[in-house]
């Protein structure tokens, strides 16, 4: 029998190692603490057991962190390509949209509001049914064997489905997402890497950013004309675009250091330490309120750049 595995990390550990300076280091910044040192990426994002729940037999068991590790082992490999290759392919653009929402599911911040789900949507509401040969569902939900948390823990992984099953939701983020590289300002990774809004516009999938490695950030943003900024990333002024790209770069790492619980990293300490410092200044004076959404202001405005 293979053993079980008790350090379980809510945000992959290949994923990780995208923004560290080699596979074995990356610079850390503990907010609670108010500390920084060097670690290996393996040593962050880890909760023990996070993933360990009772199955029908009454025992321990690993089963969704296994799920979850087939599912790093997936994504490793497509992030492995983009590196390599410097491209996104159509197919691989479509799973990082997925893996972004399995991401935002997994962290421990977004606990409560899994658990509001969990509570108030059963398993056939999140697409989890059973069909004939002629697509007409059966009259037998499936909730009814959901009597495990092992059993509802399979949720997180239905809501981060949710972006496939609507047409109209899933022509709407292809239509309005788009990766901003920022090569000369390597990205942060923080204990939630995703950031989206918090405005109640009656939406299901609010605006976000994402990022994919040390220098690539995936963004789904509605608000703006997606041609038009990509066409200014790419035949734009050079100035003008270097000056967007710092701005940009400075607001994801700021929203992501706001919004995290306690560990945020990235490949570079000097980076590291001019955001943490800079942050700390403004929030010691009473300004950092609302900096989780820096991003969004910078992205709204951004034909202040043209």
């Amino acid at each position: 029998m293979a053993k079980k595995s008790r350090r379980h990390h809510y945000i992959s550990e290949f994923y990780t190692k995208h923004f560290s300076e080699n596979e074995n280091l990356i610079q850390v910044y503990d907010k609670i603490d108010a500390i920084f040192y060097p670690t290996n990426p393996v040593n962050l994002f880890v909760k023990k057991d996070r993933n360990t729940f009772e199955n029908l037999d009454g025992i321990k068991d690993d089963v969704i962190e296994r799920i979850y590790s087939n599912l790093d082992a997936e994504y490793g490999s497509i992030l492995k390509k983009i590196t390599e290759n410097g491209e996104v392919s159509d197919i691989h653009y479509k799973k990082l949209l997925f893996f972004a929402y399995l991401t935002k599911w997994r962290v421990p911040q977004y606990d409560q509001s899994f658990n509001v789900v969990k509570e108030n949507y059963s398993a056939g509401q999140l697409g989890l049914g059973l069909k004939s040969f002629e697509g007409i569902p059966f009259n037998f939900e499936i909730e009814e064997l959901f009597g495990l948390d092992m059993q509802h823990e399979l949720k997180r992984i239905l809501l981060a489905f949710q972006l496939f099953r609507s047409k109209e939701d899933y022509k709407r983020i292809l239509t309005h997402s788009f990766i901003i590289p920022t090569p000369a300002h390597t990205s942060f990774i923080g204990d939630c890497p995703f950031i989206e809004t918090t405005f109640d516009d009656g939406r299901q999938f609010g605006d976000f950013i994402f990022p994919i490695t040390g220098e690539l950030t995936l963004v789904y943003f509605s608000r703006i004309d997606r041609d038009e900024i990509i066409s200014f990333l790419t035949n734009g002024d050079v100035m003008k675009i270097n000056r967007f790209l710092t701005d940009f770069s400075s607001a994801r790492d700021v929203s992501l250091l706001d919004l995290a619980e306690r560990h945020i990293a990235c490949g570079s300490k000097e980076r590291l330490k001019f955001i943490v410092e800079t942050y700390n200044g403004f929030k010691n004076k009473g300004g950092a309120k609302g900096f989780h959404m820096t991003w969004f202001n910078i992205l709204y405005n951004f034909k202040e750049y043209l």
